[in-house]
């Protein structure tokens, strides 16, 4: 039988918990049931949060290349300390220095899994222009002039610290065993900058989650994100002004910085009394929310990696209304477990809550499709087996072979 494996990820941090949070939680949980033993190395200035599904150390926010370069003994006492038997990273931009990423590289097998598009998007995580409209060109230094004007006031400049770590970044990755991702999409993206196709592997998010199968509270509409101008959250009371049926109720679950601008927009639409803002609702809190709405809207207008509330709610036979963006379609099939609209177009999802609302059968009818299909491909041995797997061949070769050794 195989030896329990030591794992250490690592991660800006595990609270408050987004998807790419939960993902890590639920992966960490699953390995442990498997026998397997996981470690989380976090910001040392990251929220503490309740107690994590695993032990938890601290490390410094360095990026720059001189202070990451010290500490690079530090690194190695700690992996002398938790003698793990490979790296797993996971949001580190910002935080972990590519530096210290490619030490690691040349001691332990190191895996990445990309959570968003960070690692390919200064702008990150949106990929759009500041004009608008989606960026369809790999990061570089054109990136400088489309999105940095080195003339612009405030703009990044090449010896700007973030910018320079942001290439190296991508760099060092490029160079890795192994690169992760959730969706077709982030396959395309890393693809396009410069990550080779052998390197990538594909493992979607999954859930645990299993709604009972009651009837919905007609009219009752669910979005779940934070109002920080990426999940799309902010443009909802506007969205919702354009519903012509005449019985709906919204609970938008979340907190941010443009939460407060988004309830007075609310109340000046004349709306707050059908907009119930619940703020950051904890897992299981989730679930009655989950459980009694009639469809899950995700308004967001940029490329999702993946979309793990979207499988939730499928999870508990609610059809999801989304832009069709980034990894979205890896669960959203359209007209089977929910509908697609054309990104920007806030007539037409409008026009598609509308169209639910109006036909409870369909509604009904396109659940189902959804919780079959989370039972299908999105459960965690869909995830954990393969993970499994690549962990096992990671680990039974040696890291850093001599035509992939990062020179250090």
């Amino acid at each position: 039988m195989d030896r329990p494996l030591r794992i250490l990820h690592i991660t800006e941090r595990l609270w408050p918990p987004g998807g790419a949070e939960r993902l890590l939680a639920d992966t960490a949980a699953g390995l442990a049931a498997q026998g397997h033993h996981s470690l989380a190395l976090v910001a040392e200035d990251s929220e503490p949060g309740p107690d994590a599904a695993m032990p938890v150390l601290r490390w410094p926010r360095v990026l720059g290349p001189r202070p990451a370069w010290r500490l690079r003994p530090r690194l190695d006492a700690l992996l002398q300390q938790c003698q793990p038997d490979l790296v797993h990273l996971h949001n580190t931009a910002g935080f972990f220095s590519p530096v210290l990423i490619a030490h690691l590289h040349r001691r332990l097998p190191v895996l990445r899994y990309v959570h968003d598009a960070r690692l390919a998007c200064l702008r990150s995580p949106s990929k759009c222009l500041p004009g608008g409209g989606l960026c369809p060109y790999a990061m570089g230094l054109p990136c400088l002039a489309r999105c940095y004007p080195v003339t612009s006031p405030g703009g990044h400049r090449l010896g700007d610290k973030h910018t320079l770590m942001a290439f190296a970044d991508l760099w060092v990755t490029r160079r890795l065993p192994a690169v992760a991702v959730g969706s077709a999409y982030m396959r395309m993206l890393l693809r396009q900058n410069g990550v080779a196709d052998h390197r990538l592997h594909l493992l979607p998010g999954f859930t645990q989650r299993e709604g009972p199968r009651c009837p919905p509270q007609h009219g009752l509409l669910l979005a779940i994100g934070r109002f920080d101008g990426i999940k799309g959250l902010e443009g909802l009371p506007d969205l919702l002004a354009r519903l012509r049926a005449p019985h709906w109720q919204a609970v938008l679950v979340g907190d941010g910085p443009n939460l407060a601008a988004t309830q007075a927009r609310a109340q000046a639409l004349g709306l707050a009394g059908r907009i119930r803002f619940v703020g950051r609702l904890e897992a299981d809190a989730l679930t009655p929310w989950l459980t009694a709405c009639q469809l899950l809207l995700c308004p967001t207008q940029v490329p999702e990696a993946f979309g793990l509330v979207g499988i939730e709610a499928l999870a508990h036979g609610r059809p999801v209304v989304a832009y069709d963006l980034g990894g979205v379609r890896e669960w959203l099939q359209p007209h089977r477990t929910g509908v697609l609209v054309l990104a920007g177009d806030a007539a037409a999802f409008a026009a598609a809550v509308d169209g639910l609302l109006a036909e409870p059968e369909l509604a009904a009818s396109l659940g189902a499709h959804g919780r079959a299909l989370v039972s299908h491909r999105f459960r965690p041995q869909h995830h954990l087996q393969p993970l499994l797997n690549l962990y096992r061949q990671l680990a039974g070769q040696r890291a850093g072979t001599a035509d992939e050794r990062i020179p250090g």
